[in-house]
């Protein structure tokens, strides 16, 4: 399959799940399965995401996709905080991908007292998470060396870590435009290796790897170029605020 191919089985695939999604969730909180229940309004707000992911790489603009998929992430945040939900339970709504999608769309999530401070997490789960606390200036760098030791700890790890290390290096340029376009365009050639990485390939499709990686964009990148102010020329620059 081509690339529009591709793009076009992944939104009809996410509509078809956005569909279900309702029902879904009444058949579950009538049987009491709350944890499931709190899955499906993470899986419904990544759904969209996916969606919006792939039309602002076609250059259409994705903040109607986005901003239905943080509506589903605040209903389940609503519903986790009456339900005193455990962080098990808080870990369905994947929120470490919400977050800086909330950012791009200028929103702050309401995150439950201790999210993102737990040790037991995979290592590029936490650096979502803190990458998150960055770029909502929480405090973050305490922890980050200990983070990205725990990516360097296995080799299939390394794109990731690369790739987190120069998110916080752009953080640390904020004022320095020359380095911010060197490390936006070491940003882009990461990025293009995650279509033969076998760690980017094995993850949620947003990770862009594989065959979506030319369908999709780094909205992690995308979201800390923001926070630099970076204006320059980079497929992954947020252009619609």
């Amino acid at each position: 399959m081509n690339d529009h191919e591709i793009g076009e089985r992944l939104i009809v695939n996410s509509q078809a799940a956005i569909k279900r999604r309702p029902n879904n969730i009444r058949i579950l909180t009538y049987e009491g399965n709350y944890n499931a229940v709190l899955m499906n309004y993470g899986g419904w707000g990544q759904d969209h995401i996916k969606i919006g992911v792939v039309e602002w790489r076609r250059g259409e603009d994705p903040r109607s996709e986005f901003s239905a998929g943080l509506d589903a992430i605040e209903q389940g945040l609503t519903l986790a905080q009456s339900l005193s939900a455990g962080p098990n339970d808080i870990d369905q709504l994947e929120l470490h991908i919400a977050q800086p999608i909330a950012y791009l769309m200028n929103r702050n999530l309401t995150l439950p007292d201790g999210y993102g401070q737990r040790e037991d997490q995979l290592p590029d789960v936490m650096a979502d998470e803190l990458l998150a606390d960055a770029l909502f200036d929480r405090p973050y760098r305490q922890r980050l060396p200990t983070i990205l030791q725990a990516l360097a700890a296995k080799k299939r790890q390394m794109l990731a870590l690369l790739s987190f290390q120069t998110y916080f290096d752009l953080l640390d340029a904020a004022g320095d435009p020359m380095r911010i376009a060197e490390l936006a365009a070491q940003g882009d050639a990461l990025y293009q290796r995650r279509v033969k990485d076998v760690f980017y390939a094995n993850g949620s499709l947003l990770s862009a790897g594989g065959d979506e990686n030319s369908i999709m964009v780094d909205y992690q990148l995308a979201a800390v170029l923001k926070k630099v102010g970076f204006k320059g020329e980079s497929l992954h620059r947020w252009r619609w605020d």
